[in-house]
């Protein structure tokens, strides 16, 4: 099943995350996912020393091990090592091998340039530090949502011939006058009146359409 991973550096269950945002029943410590934007998918390598659902036999006892492993140190991601997760390339990797391998701005796996926030240490110490963290900036953007919207509200409204004047490009004060003169008036209707005539081809529509030029394109 797909897995994905939060900021706060915990794995789930992708179907799991889903079926708790549609019934609204995520539990108090995941409050900080509101939606599959705060999660993304990770790709797990199993470990090469686990078989059947996590346990190896060992002199005749069946020993709990870890189902993942860190796909270049084979170290297992069973909560003792510490791991990271690679936003842009979804790489799940140890952090000795992180470290080892490759620079910090470069993915140990793919060798994709990375970018430091795309890093997400796995079950840090720091986890409850984290959340009040992510919580206050979500907090913080929806105050900023709710004012741009209110703004928004109290703007005034464009009437529906300064719409036309805009997509347009032209004063709204010269296309009242064209209105308003008898000629201009004629001119104006024909921007927006529905031609009587029927046109045998593409060509004759194009040379009759108001404001195109005389004679017919090349090629039609």
């Amino acid at each position: 099943d797909p897995v994905v991973c939060c900021a706060l550096g915990i794995l789930y269950n992708k179907e799991a995350v889903m079926l708790g945002l549609l019934n609204k029943d995520l539990g108090e410590a995941f409050q900080h996912i509101t939606s599959l934007k705060d999660v993304f998918e990770v790709d797990l390598v199993p470990n090469p020393e686990a078989h059947g659902g996590g346990d190896v036999q060992t002199s005749g006892l069946n020993v709990s091990i870890a189902r993942f492993a860190c796909p270049i140190s084979q170290l297992p991601l069973n909560g003792v090592y510490k791991f990271v997760a690679i936003k842009a390339t979804r790489a799940v990797v140890s952090d000795k091998a992180f470290k080892e391998v490759g620079s910090r701005d470069e993915c140990p796996v793919t060798g994709q340039k990375i970018e430091g926030d795309e890093i997400v240490e796995l079950a840090p110490e720091n986890v409850d530090e984290l959340r009040k963290v992510i919580l206050a900036e979500k907090a913080a953007n929806k105050k900023k949502s709710k004012k741009r919207k209110a703004v928004d509200e109290v703007k005034p409204k464009v009437s529906g011939m300064e719409a036309i004047a805009r997509r347009m490009k032209v004063d709204v004060e010269k296309i009242e006058q064209a209105r308003q003169s008898k000629e201009g008036s004629d001119v104006y209707k024909s921007l927006f009146a529905k031609p009587d005539k029927k046109y045998k081809n593409a060509g004759e529509l194009l040379v009759a359409a108001p404001g195109s030029r005389s004679g017919r394109l090349p090629g039609v």
